[in-house]
Parts: C-alpha cells; sequence; structure tokens
C-alpha cells in the first residue's frame, strides 16, 4: 500500500475511526454520561433544548480542537522523520 495515494484517495480518515476506549476512559465516559441524564432529567423542555444546543456547541469545539491536535502530532512526527533522515548526530 502507497501510503501518499491512499491518503490522496481519501482512503485514511483517522477521525473516522476514533480509538476504543478501555480502563479509566471507559469508566469516566460512563460516568460523565450517567451524570449528564440525571442533569437532564431535572430539565425543563426549554431547558432541555438550550441545553441541547449549548452540547451542540461543546461538540463542535471539541472536533475543532482535536484537528489541531492532529495536526501538531502530525507536524511533530514529521519533524521526527526528517531528524533520522538527515542522520545528524548532535
Amino acid at each position: 500500500m502507497n501510503i501518499i495515494n491512499e491518503l490522496y484517495y481519501g482512503n485514511i480518515n483517522p477521525s473516522a475511526d476514533p480509538p476504543a476506549l478501555d480502563g479509566e476512559g471507559k469508566h469516566l465516559r460512563k460516568k460523565m454520561m450517567e451524570s449528564c441524564e440525571r442533569f437532564r432529567d431535572t430539565l425543563s423542555e426549554e431547558q432541555k433544548k438550550k441545553y441541547d444546543a449549548y452540547e451542540t456547541l461543546l461538540t463542535n469545539y471539541h472536533a475543532v480542537c482535536e484537528e489541531l491536535i492532529f495536526i501538531r502530532a502530525f507536524r511533530l512526527g514529521a519533524l521526527m522523520m526528517l531528524d533520522i533522515l538527515r542522520g545528524e548526530d548532535e
């Protein structure tokens, strides 16, 4: 497989396949979802609509942050590979 061709043709999309949570991450997600449901149960219908709008904005914000983190990590990896290919020992 030629990784550059795969990337060009859109066959590689890291954000489409998020890593599976296990251990503490899975436990925290479950607790967070339970807490959110308990909170939503206390809201009126109007408040639920406002909270849903807030959740949508928060999700979009997290998506932007994840994209920036990915870009920074990708660049760091590329810089590391360049150093390796240069073979410079300091």
